[in-house]
C-alpha cells in the first residue's frame, strides 16, 4: 500500500505561514502577493502520476526476451514525471540455471542474461519501450512444466490510499500485506485504511498533511 506524505521544506512553510492578503498598501506588497499566489498554484497543480512496470529476462547474446511480469501498476517512482516517461532498470542474473534450462539448451546461458524492469507513466509508454527493447517479442516461457517446479507468484496488487501532492517533496509509506492470505484482501485494505486514518489524526504528521 502506498501512502504519500509531504516533507517539510521552505516552500511549504511559506505557504502555510504566509496566507495571501488581498488588502495591500503598496506595489511591494502586491509583488509579494503574486509570488505567494504563483507558489500556491504551483504546489496544488502538480499531481503524482501512476507508475507502471513490466519485467523481462533478456539474453544479451541473442536479444531474446522472456516475459517475467506483465504490465501492472507499481510503486510510484520519482523519475516518472509524465505519461510518456520511461525508465529501464537492468540487473544481471545471479541465480544458477534451473533444471529445465540445463536439460533444454535453448534456455540460454544464465551468465549472459539480465533482468530488465521497465517503468513508465502509462501502459502504452511501457509497451512501446518493451517493443524497442525486445524487437523479437517477449513471450512467456514455453519450457516443460515440471510437477515439482515452483509456481510464479501472482502479480501484487498496489492500491494508492492517499496522494497528497508532488512526489518531489513527499515521502512514500508502503504497507505490506505480510501475514494476510489472498482471500483476506478486503480485511487487509480495511486494516490499512484504519491505520491510515489514525496516522492522519496523530500529531506527528498532521502539520504536513
Amino acid at each position: 500500500m502506498l501512502l504519500r506524505l509531504p516533507v517539510r521544506n521552505e516552500v511549504s512553510k511559506l505557504i502555510l505561514h504566509h496566507p495571501i492578503q488581498f488588502a495591500l498598501a503598496d506595489t511591494h506588497q502586491l509583488a509579494h502577493m503574486k509570488l505567494y499566489q504563483s507558489l500556491l498554484v504551483g504546489a496544488t497543480a502538480v499531481y503524482a502520476l501512476d507508475t507502471f512496470s513490466a519485467k523481462v529476462l533478456v539474453d544479451t547474446k541473442t536479444s531474446q526476451c522472456e516475459l517475467i511480469e506483465s504490465v501492472h501498476l507499481t510503486q510510484l517512482h520519482r523519475a516518472i514525471q509524465s505519461t510518456t516517461d520511461t525508465l529501464e532498470i537492468v540487473t544481471g542474473r545471479q541465480n544458477l540455471p534451473t533444471a529445465d534450462e540445463i536439460i533444454l539448451p535453448q534456455g540460454g546461458d544464465a551468465k549472459l542474461q539480465s533482468f530488465v524492469e521497465i517503468l513508465g507513466g502509462s501502459t502504452n509508454a511501457v509497451l512501446n519501450h518493451l517493443h524497442r527493447r525486445c524487437p523479437q517479442g517477449a513471450l512467456q516461457s514455453n519450457k516443460i512444466e515440471r510437477a515439482d517446479a515452483p509456481r510464479v507468484a501472482a502479480t501484487p496488487v498496489v492500491r494508492r490510499i492517499v496522494n497528497s501532492g508532488d512526489p518531489k517533496n513527499r515521502i512514500d509509506i508502503v504497507f505490506m500485506g505480510d501475514g494476510y492470505t489472498a482471500s483476506e484482501d478486503s480485511r487487509f485494505f480495511g486494516d490499512i485504511q484504519r491505520l491510515t486514518d489514525e496516522m492522519f489524526k496523530g500529531d506527528t504528521f498532521t502539520q504536513y498533511l
